[in-house]
């Protein structure tokens, strides 16, 4: 038993140093070719620009929907009802059983 706790503290005492080493490593090779801040504000820009872009298209689409359902005479819920009164619950035409 001692001598797999002895092992263990080994193993986990060189496995945080090595990790240690290679984060600095890789710290290093980033800082090196880290971009510009300019570039990433001009990436933000162009984000932002295509995010605009996005919610005009989707403002757009919304008032086509809105447009396309006053044509067709109203509320979706007015048809439904209108279904429910001629046919089943369920908006079906088929006949309703008695008895």
């Amino acid at each position: 038993m001692t001598h797999r706790l002895f092992w263990l503290t080994v193993g986990a005492g060189l496995g945080i140093s090595g990790y240690r080493r290679a984060n600095r490593l890789v710290r290093g090779f980033t800082r090196q070719v880290a971009p510009r801040p300019r570039l990433q504000i001009t990436g933000l820009a162009e984000f932002a620009r295509d995010v605009r872009d996005g919610m005009d298209l989707y403002q757009e689409q919304q008032r086509l929907n809105i447009e396309r359902r006053r044509a067709c005479g109203g509320h979706t819920l007015d048809v439904h009802r209108g279904s429910d009164a001629e046919g089943g619950r369920d908006g079906s035409r088929a006949p309703r059983a008695h008895g």
